[in-house]
């Protein structure tokens, strides 16, 4: 395609693949009504189909509208046909329903939302194909700069690879090199795969960004085989199916080439030369095919550069054109009525819009593939809808029972049906015959290679279909070689009775031919040794000269158009021969039968009337006979080399030979001079049929007024009204619409050939007929023999997968299939007399395999379309039980919102359920600790944030009694709390999905501890002085919150004692001074050691430490000597004193001596006497002992 710089550029986009249907990925599955048969000029009720698949959108197939640009060319970005484009080249549309296009001319990338506005997103300076992924991240080609962009989500533009150098250098991205890379493609792991223009390579990088040549030798030519020695030339479009196949567009060889994922190259369709044919793969032709797409049904869409065309590759290998015809243009319409200007790029979404662009147009176009089409023109005055299949109106002219295929789309594939629609007229008695076939398959089948099938036989809903091989010809009576008792000698008429026996005009012999359903050949009427003569009587008796055509009446009589003797003659059923019209002399008499006269009549036929029509060959008129036996001129008034249509005597003929009637009265003559089948209604209006009144061999492009004859001699008519024609060599049928085929035989060369109809030969064929059961009785004249072809069984329309096995004679599919086959529609069609019946079978043969399907982990409402992951031996498609919750788009999930759903894998035989649970975004929080503090003052104090669904960067804000605090962490420290403050936290969460992006802590209340201190004071068991060597005991009483302080005593500053509340000693000096520090631990403490207060010892002289133990006192009560007082004990204060009996009875015990004993005994008076004691002071030496005595 032309550049303003000498360049050739394509690009093209992978169809991420799936099927889905957005609605459970279902392809429709359409049928009609059985066999409708309308009333000429009667409204019909609406013809509707039923649907049980897929919905079928209410769309045009192969409609075509302009989507964006008018303005031409710039780059303006605005809306639908206000925008402009400059040599818009690469075009993709994203999951999103956003369609993304390269502008050439002025390196932009455009952005085309779904209502059409279009916006400029980024520079890059040839770009020129371009693709995105999964994530809606781009990657451009630069044509001339010889890079592979990327543009990621976020916009920002970066070279993917390629070094800016031409070359073909592979390895790393950043040190690979390319030389015009046009068309990019991506498969389903994210490997990228690029059209290498000049280097006549394709390239492949993966995801990892690792640079390879994937197919290429890098020569230019046509080599298939290996992928690295592979040849292309001039590679432009590139495109990756859900199997892993790469399918190139090759440019310069107008070729389209697939490489398989084991790296062998082959041709797809196309010859290698330039060419606009549609058709098989061997034969249709491209010319500069610049884009390759590929939907979830395995077809190609091919940009066809050069012819102005978008052409399709169905998967059985036939191309067909979509849209365009060879003339450039902009015209938007139905298919071939839409024009382009060099269509370049090509893109589909998954509802099955394509969308192109139409570089010198500067336009995006729009490519409708949903809706429905028809394979052919209804009869006159119904019309097809093709949004909704309906079929409506009011037949205007008669039709015989035809099929019509129907065929619907959706994104998810199609389903085509035939319907059977006949037009009869009510005024017309109708032939109460054989019923027309309707026949069904089950429909569709996958198969499982190398395993044998049921039988699959169809259904049958109307007429039997006989057993028998549909076309076969076979020699039915004859020899082949002239003679009475050999065979025929010219046969030149055929007709059949309701009892299936053929009569033959054996016209060379002059006799009259009976030929039984067996075979078996007898003479019925002539004879004299085939010496021509002209003689009445019965059987052999009678006489004829070159009799012709025959006819036959519901009585059983035979009617012979006696041409060499100028009469109409009749046989009965008893053979007898008698004339029945003419006179014998050459004329063109009219008038009663035995006064008129006839010029060599060769053709006969009888109406349901009983009215008989004559060819007057000589004399070029068609003559009728009435019931009562009156001659007239039906149609034909003069002799003419030309063809004269008109009524009546306004028309001319010019040698007509044979007659056939049909259903309605109509003939049709076999008018051999003009070359010509002509048409008579009953009201005797005359037109031509057939041929273009030249002599010729041609079938004129399937148009009977186009076609041409050689010698036409014969016409028939079947029960369907279709006319068949009999030449010099071949047979041909005429549809009632007016197409034209070769129905047996061929259009050139002469034979006697037996076999399947398209390869029989024949030689003058002079008669045609059709017994009840529908089968063709041919007059082989030159051939001696007459004929039959047979029209009852099976056809089917092409070879079934290798290992299927088709029976003719009953319609059954059975075998075992031994290769692998996509899903092919066969059309299978059942005749018998009454007409034929065609159906559509679908049947795909798939490896041995089982599905490998893993559990689906829980998504959220906000992850992007991904691929289920699901294995197996042919490809994968999917449904989902819950559109709420996930749909399918082209081959991954979709999510749509939130709940359960069963996602099912499928490869067309074998099922795998799995279960989606999409949650509603995640929801973040956050928790806080601890939830109470308390501190003193001054004190740092830290909180610590625990999220949940914060993601990888959250962000954090504390919260002080409301007001925004602290920094952007997961701790809060402060020291300047105060108390019952109150804390809290707000996240915002970095996680891409959430039900809402904050959230707020819980609170958490601030404490703040008051200030304590402590302090201990210390007590002396003593309260005055005492005695050295008195053991002193000394107390502390703490007042801390220290529920067990530390105690150290001390005396004169020196450590003492042990870590106790209690200090005794007994050996402290006079005037040492006791102390004790007191040590505790807890909160706010101010002081956690202090000192108590100090306790001064204080000992007595020594002098009053001396003791004196009175040995007798008088406790007489006279104030004199009354208590045993001991002198100094006051210094003893811890001394016991205990005073016994001499029985050692204890009558006074006491510990310190403030109260000297008084001599008595709980109160009593003790007598006179002496008692014993015992003294211990306890200052560590020996207690005193002695006695003491009472006295009064």
């Amino acid at each position: 395609m032309p550049r303003n710089k000498l360049v050739v550029i394509i690009y093209v986009f992978i169809l991420c693949f799936l099927n889905v249907n957005i609605s459970f990925a279902q392809a429709p599955n359409i049928s009609y009504p059985a066999h409708p048969v309308y009333t000429i000029n009667s409204p019909i009720p609406t013809l509707i189909p039923n649907n049980s698949g897929g919905a079928v959108p209410a769309t045009i197939y192969g409609e075509v509208s302009t989507f964006a640009g008018g303005r031409a060319p710039v780059t303006y970005d605005s809306q639908g046909t206000d925008a402009g484009f400059n040599l818009p080249s690469g075009i993709v549309a994203a999951n999103n329903g956003i369609v993304y296009v390269t502008d050439f001319g002025s390196g932009a990338i455009r952005k085309i939302t779904p209502n059409a506005l279009v916006t400029t997103i980024a520079h890059v300076n040839s770009a020129s194909g371009i693709v995105a992924d999964n994530q809606e991240n781009l990657f451009i080609t630069d044509f001339q700069d010889n890079k592979i962009f990327k543009i990621n989500t976020a916009g920002i533009t970066s070279v993917f690879a390629g070094t800016g150098a031409s070359g073909a250098v592979n390895g790393p991205a950043n040190i690979a090199t390319f030389h015009n890379p046009g068309g990019i493609a991506i498969d389903a792991s994210g490997n990228l795969y690029v059209a290498d223009q000049q280097n006549n390579m394709i390239r492949e990088i993966t995801s990892a960004g690792v640079v390879s040549t994937f197919a290429g030798s890098g020569a230019a030519g046509i080599q298939n085989g290996p992928a690295l020695s592979a040849k292309f030339n001039s590679p432009d479009g590139v495109a990756v199916d859900g199997l892993g196949n790469v399918y190139v567009a090759d440019t310069k060889n107008s070729l389209i080439r697939k490489i398989t994922p084991v790296g062998v190259v082959s041709i797809v369709v196309g010859t290698g030369s330039p060419g606009m044919a549609d058709g098989a793969s061997g034969s249709a032709s491209f010319n500069y095919p610049t884009s390759v797409i590929v939907d979830a049904q395995q077809n190609l869409y091919i940009a066809d550069y050069k012819n102005n065309k978008i052409r399709k590759i169905a998967p059985d290998g036939i191309v067909s054109t979509i849209a365009g015809n060879n003339t450039p243009g902009s015209i938007n319409g139905i298919g071939t009525a839409a024009s382009f200007n060099y269509p370049l790029g090509l893109t589909i979404n998954s509802a099955g819009e394509v969308y192109i662009t139409d570089e010198v147009n500067y336009l995006i176009r729009k490519l409708l593939l949903t809706g429905y089409t028809i394979d052919k023109p209804l009869p006159p005055g119904l019309i097809f809808d093709p949004e909704t299949g309906k079929i409506s109106g009011t037949p205007t002219e008669l039709s015989p029972a035809t099929d019509y295929t129907v065929t619907a789309y959706n994104a998810d594939g199609t389903s085509s049906t035939i319907v059977n629609i006949e037009v009869k007229d009510s005024s017309v008695p109708q032939n109460p015959g054989v019923q027309p076939p309707k026949i069904t398959y089950h429909t569709p089948n996958t198969y499982t290679i190398n395993t044998a099938i049921s039988t699959l036989s169809p259904n049958q809903l109307g007429g039997a279909v006989p057993a028998g091989v549909y076309g076969d010809v076979t020699t039915f009576a004859g020899l082949g070689s002239p003679g009475t008792n050999t065979g025929f000698n010219g046969p030149a008429g055929v007709v059949t009775d309701n009892a299936g026996n053929l009569y033959v005009s054996d016209a060379n012999l002059n006799l009259i031919r009976k030929v039984t359903p067996d075979g078996t050949v007898t003479t019925l009427a002539g004879g004299g040794n085939g010496v021509p003569g002209n003689a009445d009587g019965i059987g052999t008796l009678a006489r004829f000269n070159n009799p012709g055509q025959l006819a036959i009446d519901a009585a059983g009589n035979i009617y012979v158009a006696d041409s060499g003797n100028n009469l109409i003659r009749k046989i009965t059923p008893d053979a007898t021969v008698t004339t029945y019209a003419g006179t014998g002399q050459q004329g063109s008499d009219n008038g009663p039968r035995n006064q008129a006269s006839f010029y060599q009549p060769t053709g006969i036929v009888i109406d349901a009337s009983g009215n008989i029509f004559v060819s007057d060959l000589s004399a070029s008129l068609i003559r009728k006979i009435t019931p009562a036996g009156t001659v007239s001129v039906f149609a034909g008034g003069f002799f003419s080399p030309v063809l004269v249509n008109g009524n009546g005597a306004n028309a001319s003929f010019f040698g007509p030979w044979t007659l056939a009637i049909d259903a309605a009265g109509n003939l049709y003559v076999a008018d051999h001079g003009n070359a010509a089948v002509r048409k008579i209604t009953p009201a005797a209006d005359v037109s031509t049929f057939a041929g273009t009144g030249q002599s010729g061999s041609s079938n004129g492009n399937g148009q009977a007024l186009s076609a041409s004859f050689t010698r036409l001699l014969s016409v028939a008519v079947d029960a369907s009204g279709n006319i068949y024609t009999g030449d010099a060599y071949s047979i041909r049928k005429i549809t009632p619409s007016g197409a034209i085929s070769t129905f047996a035989g061929s259009l050139s060369g002469s034979g006697l050939v037996n076999g399947p109809k398209e390869n029989a030969k024949f030689y003058s064929i002079f008669g045609l007929t059709f017994d009840k059961a529908g089968n063709l009785f041919i007059a082989d004249k030159a051939n001696n023999v007459v004929r039959k072809i047979a029209l009852s069984g099976y056809t089917i329309d092409k070879a079934l997968p290798a290992g299927l096995v088709f029976d003719a004679a009953t319609g059954n599919i059975s075998g075992t299939p031994t290769a692998l086959s996509p899903a092919t529609d066969y059309t299978v069609t059942a005749y018998n007399a009454g007409g034929s019946s065609s159906t559509i079978v679908t049947i795909k043969v798939i490896a041995s395999q089982t599905i490998t399907f893993a559990p689906i982990p829980d998504k959220t409402v906000c992850d992007i379309d991904f691929d289920p992951g699901a294995t197996g031996g042919s490809p994968i498609t999917y449904t989902s039980s819950n559109m709420a919750v996930a749909t399918i788009v082209q081959g991954k999930v979709h999510i749509t919102g939130p709940g359960t759903t069963i996602i099912t894998a499928s490869d067309g035989t074998l099922t795998s359920p799995q279960t989606l649970t999409v949650i509603a975004g995640v929801t973040p929080s956050v928790t806080i600790s601890p939830v109470t503090f308390d501190e003193c003052s001054g004190i740092a104090v830290t909180y610590t944030a625990t999220l949940v669904n914060g993601g990888p960067a959250p962000h954090y804000q504390w919260k002080v009694n409301g007001q925004n605090s602290g920094p952007d962490n997961v701790e809060f420290i402060s020291s300047n709390l105060n108390n019952n403050d109150k804390i809290t936290c707000v996240l915002t969460s970095s996680v891409a999905c959430t039900s809402s992006p904050t959230a707020t802590s819980n609170e958490a209340i601030f404490t703040l501890d008051p200030p304590v201190s402590t302090a201990v004071s210390i007590t002396s068991s003593l309260n005055g002085p005492v005695c050295a060597g008195t053991e002193i005991v000394f107390k502390a009483t703490p007042d801390t919150p220290d529920s067990k302080p530390g105690y150290q005593w001390q005396v004169n500053g020196n450590n003492a004692g042990t870590n106790s509340s209690i200090f005794s000693s007994k050996t402290l000096a006079d005037g040492d001074i006791v102390t004790c520090i007191l040590t505790s631990t807890g909160k706010c403490l101010i002081n956690p050691g202090t000192s108590s207060n100090a306790i001064i010892v204080k000992l007595s002289a020594i002098s009053q430490c001396v003791i004196v133990i009175p040995n007798t006192f008088t406790p007489n009560g006279d104030g004199i000597n009354d208590f045993w007082n001991i002198t100094a004990l006051h210094g003893y204060p811890n001394c016991s004193i205990t005073v016994f009996t001499r029985y050692g009875s204890v009558i006074y015990k006491s510990t310190g001596y403030v109260n000297a004993w008084d001599g008595t005994c709980n109160g009593s008076a003790l007598p006179v006497g002496t008692y014993y004691y015992i003294l211990d002071v306890k200052n560590g030496k020996k207690p005193l002992s002695g006695y003491v005595t009472i006295l009064r």
